[in-house]
C-alpha cells in the first residue's frame, strides 16, 4: 500500500487545480485558498529575473 500521485493536468483552469490541490491530502493540507497565487510569488522572490523568464519562455502558451 502506499500513496498514488494522480496524473498532473497541466492545462486546467484555476479552479480545477484548487480542487486538485484540495484533495491531496485532504487530512493535512493547509494550503490556503490562494496556493497558487503564494507559490509564484514565493518563486518570484527567490528565483532571479532572467531564469524566470528563461523558464516562462518555453512554457506553452494556452
Amino acid at each position: 500500500m502506499g500513496y498514488r500521485v494522480p496524473p498532473c493536468l497541466l492545462f486546467a483552469d484555476c479552479a480545477t487545480h484548487l480542487a486538485e490541490l484540495g484533495a491531496l491530502r485532504q487530512e493535512h493540507n493547509m494550503s490556503p485558498d490562494n496556493v497558487i497565487e503564494a507559490a509564484a510569488r514565493a518563486l518570484r522572490c527567490v528565483v532571479p529575473v532572467r531564469h524566470w523568464d528563461r523558464f516562462m519562455g518555453q512554457c506553452p502558451k494556452v
